[in-house]
């Protein structure tokens, strides 16, 4: 066997092990500081789902669709102790349903790569519903939420970005490291590479001190802060490329690594630290309200009896970051 041989038999292994595996719940003591998330702000981040009765007949009627609403309800299952296995579960469903956009509304033909689809999103479904939005409400919403992202998820998006991580177990997929400059800019990922990363026998490196350093400029830029590097002021990045980079660099490459075995992804939650749940919250909030906005629009173009609106969303998404502040952000400042 030889080791590339070796290694995707590994992957694999590792693959079924952890898809087939009993979700550990946590201990006792780790289910108390939950517990007592839920009790201070109603369902946290537990997000409650769109109208399931109105929308369930509507997808339905749509074969592609009508399992949507069961896998929707499955996340819900493994939540408040794992919002890492309803983050996996809620990703299929908005991966299927952007397939499904890419080819009915937008005529893409032949096999689509889902790591081609996110600028369109962000351009073709993002941007024409905040152009809908009163005022362009759907972002200022949307903007509120980017700006509690946890700290966490900037440190493990600099590191795929700056970093030869090779997460292509299947041919079909490609670096994230390029995904990110792409979605990023080459300007500013060269910025970034410059500022950040440093040459040790031959091999470039990130030190914890400057991956620290990165992660805050990444979540400048995701927040939509001024920039400086190295004491030049830098422009920023449009708000449809930072949802791009969200999706392509943060999202997906989580489910990726996840889906396909890599060893130091899975989360479990019997060893788990507690500030992991803020990050896996936020993921899971964030795949589930991007997919509210997609199924809202797909609906819109097939002409049926839409039951979710642009204001019901807007006001979910006001919702959850409210509970997100609360549970994550507000109580934690004052204990």
């Amino acid at each position: 066997m030889t080791p590339q041989e070796y290694n995707e038999y590994h992957a694999i292994e590792r693959r079924v092990e952890y898809l087939s595996g009993v979700a550990p719940t946590p201990d006792k003591e780790m289910r108390d500081k939950l517990d007592l998330l839920i009790e201070r702000g109603g369902p946290i981040a537990v997000p409650y789902p769109f109208p399931v009765k109105e929308t369930s007949d509507v997808l339905f009627s749509y074969p592609e669709l009508s399992k949507i609403s069961s896998v929707i309800l499955d996340g819900l299952e493994t939540l408040p102790y794992r919002p890492d296995i309803t983050f996996d579960r809620w990703w299929t469903p908005f991966e299927v349903l952007l397939t499904l956009y890419a080819k009915e509304v937008l005529n893409m033909k032949g096999k689509i790569k889902t790591a081609d689809l996110f600028r369109r999103f962000a351009e073709e479904v993002i941007r024409p519903e905040i152009s809908n939005s009163k005022a362009g409400e759907l972002q200022v919403k949307l903007q509120e939420w980017l700006s509690i992202i946890p700290i966490t998820v900037c440190r493990y998006a600099s590191v795929r970005m700056l970093l030869d991580r090779d997460i292509k177990i299947a041919s079909q997929y490609e670096y994230v490291k390029e995904r990110a400059k792409e979605a990023i800019g080459e300007d500013l990922f060269t910025a970034f590479e410059k500022e950040y990363l440093s040459e040790v026998g031959g091999e470039k490196v990130l030190s914890a001190t400057d991956h620290h350093r990165a992660a805050r400029k990444l979540l400048r830029v995701l927040t939509d802060e001024p920039l400086t590097f190295k004491g030049t002021p830098t422009p920023g990045i449009s708000f449809e490329r930072r949802i791009e980079f969200i999706l392509t660099a943060i999202l997906y490459a989580s489910r990726c690594e996840r889906l396909h075995g890599d060893y130091f992804s899975p989360f479990v939650s019997q060893k788990a630290d507690f500030s992991l749940y803020p990050h896996w919250y936020w993921f899971c909030n964030t795949v589930y309200i991007l997919f509210l906005i997609l199924l809202k629009r797909f609906i819109d173009y097939k002409g049926l009896p839409n039951p979710l609106s642009l204001p019901a969303i807007e006001s979910y998404i006001q919702e959850v970051t409210r509970r997100y502040r609360e549970a994550f952000l507000t109580k934690a400042k004052t204990e």
